[in-house]
């Protein structure tokens, strides 16, 4: 380019960028001067120079590794995204860079190694209170990553920062990231999501109260039970990964539901596949509930709403049920990084990474004694380290109603992390007691809660001599932000 300036003198100055046929970008800014008289003068770049040469590596359900032109991501998948930002001067010269996210990307963390870089959400960029409430609570606001620093002269900095794909990313539709640098427009960088095309069964159900009408990445199974013999008490446990298009790590947490120990296991279910087991040949002569983690194949929790299960129960007692396992969703935007060359990680229920979980239950139509029924009652502790064991329950509170809704208050004394009990006149004890409450041809309801903010499940199975009998799981009425499960991190085998 050949500027002329006229006699006289005076100076030219101004930006460009340029891209070439490999998607590498220059923007520089120059400046020219002239002495008295006529000068021509040819301009070159001088200062920063940035090439977009970033890579965009991605994990989609932690089986496939891909770059932005490929590879298989959906909701829950992670990518990493690099730009780097060299210095064609030989002095060191300040400079800013700031990447903007589509609404189907979340950044989560962003690193340098020098400068200072950080999602526009964290509480050092906030510019209001809003901001900072919006942090503290882990919304999905985080889609700026800004990064400011002084680049040595002849050097480069390398910004990496990671984005977890939402669930309001279109299949089909590129995801891309705009960039400014120095104020400049940058280069684009563009993630493809191989979402399965909208349509029945295809997409996900993701945020709400953990229950038993939905997929999740979590999935709690209230109660399972085994002899050796198979005989008396067994339980069929179903696992199926409705994912069309990506395999599953699934982590299973067996729990003892006497002393709280804690058995696991990893099982690989590939799109669309299924699988059954009887607890008596995986955990024998044990009765407990059991915790199923969506992770990937380092053995880091993934956001992936494709998990759905249940299991046939029969005690020996004669009890038994058909449960649908309870689907918790992982919330996709605010997923916390886990690394996987740690012993363990921690998932929060806290209604920013998964949903929150139940902390008061509701039991329906109790049945009568006096028509021959006999209700069990199952109350699980979620909560704890589960490479050591399962937290225990504490003190529960709660009322039993009469079907004329009068209430009598109760409590329960807990001390294991699941208590089972048949439900009658001394359990739970009420003034008068529940043969009184509830006489023959009558039904009620009872409500409880934990007199300290833990997570519960349960369930209710009835044994009746009428023939009618069966159970469900506990129906959720509040839920706590306070549950924690801490869990090793294991590779898939």
């Amino acid at each position: 380019v050949t500027f002329a300036i006229a006699s006289g003198g005076g100076s030219l100055t101004g930006a460009a960028q340029t891209t070439n046929a490999s998607g590498i970008a220059t923007v520089g800014s120059w400046t020219l001067g002239a002495a008295a008289g006529p000068n021509v003068l040819t301009a070159t770049t001088a200062g920063v120079a940035f090439t977009a040469v970033g890579t965009v590596s991605t994990v989609a359900g932690g089986a496939s590794v891909g770059t932005q032109q490929g590879g298989e991501v959906g909701p829950g998948s992670l990518v990493t995204i690099t730009q780097t930002l060299t210095n064609t001067a030989s002095t060191p010269t300040a400079s800013t860079y700031q990447a903007s996210l589509p609404t189907g990307l979340v950044a989560l963390a962003c690193s340098a190694p020098f400068g200072t870089c950080v999602i526009g959400d964290s509480p050092s960029m906030a510019e209001s209170e809003e901001d900072l409430q919006r942090v503290a609570v882990g919304t999905a606001g985080n889609r700026t990553v800004r990064w400011t620093g002084t680049i040595p002269g002849n050097g480069s900095v390398t910004i990496a920062y990671q984005a977890q794909v939402g669930v309001q990313a279109n299949g089909g539709t590129p995801q891309c990231v705009t960039t400014t640098i120095g104020g400049l427009p940058g280069p684009q960088t563009c993630v493809a999501v191989s979402l399965p095309p909208s349509g029945p069964g295809n997409l996900p159900i993701a945020a709400g109260v953990p229950n038993q009408q939905k997929p999740g990445s979590v999935l709690i199974f209230s109660v399972y039970t085994s002899s050796a013999s198979k005989s008396s008490s067994d339980s069929q446990i179903s696992l199926t990964n409705t994912n069309p298009a990506n395999p599953a790590y699934v982590h299973l947490f067996f729990v003892d539901g006497s002393s709280c120990a804690v058995a696991d296991q990893i099982v690989t279910l590939t799109q669309n596949q299924t699988v059954s087991f009887l607890a008596s040949d995986f955990d024998p002569g044990v009765t407990g509930y059991l915790i199923a983690v969506a992770v990937d194949a380092n053995g880091c929790p993934v956001i992936g709403n494709y998990l759905i299960g249940g299991s046939v129960v029969r005690f020996e007692s004669g009890h038994h049920a058909n449960l649908p396992a309870i689907g918790v969703a992982g919330l996709v935007q605010t997923l916390p990084l886990c690394n996987p060359n740690a012993t363990t990680t921690t998932i929060a229920f806290n209604g920013v990474g998964y949903d929150e979980l139940p902390r008061t239950l509701a039991a329906y139509t109790l049945p009568s004694l006096a028509n021959g029924n006999s209700p069990m009652l199952i109350v699980n502790r979620i909560g704890g380290d589960l490479t050591t064991g399962a937290q225990t329950i504490g003190s529960l509170a709660g009322l039993l109603f009469d079907d004329s809704e009068t209430a009598r208050s109760f409590s329960i004394a807990g001390g294991s992390c699941q208590l089972r009990g048949m439900v009658g006149n001394n359990f739970p004890r009420t003034v008068p007691r529940y043969s009184t409450v509830i006489p023959a041809g009558r039904t009620g309801w009872m409500k409880f809660w934990t007199a300290e903010d833990e997570a519960i499940t349960g369930v209710l199975l009835n044994e009746s001599l009428s023939g009618l009998s069966g159970g469900y799981n506990l129906p959720a009425l509040t839920t706590t932000k306070a549950a924690t499960l801490t869990i090793p991190v294991l590779p898939a085998r």
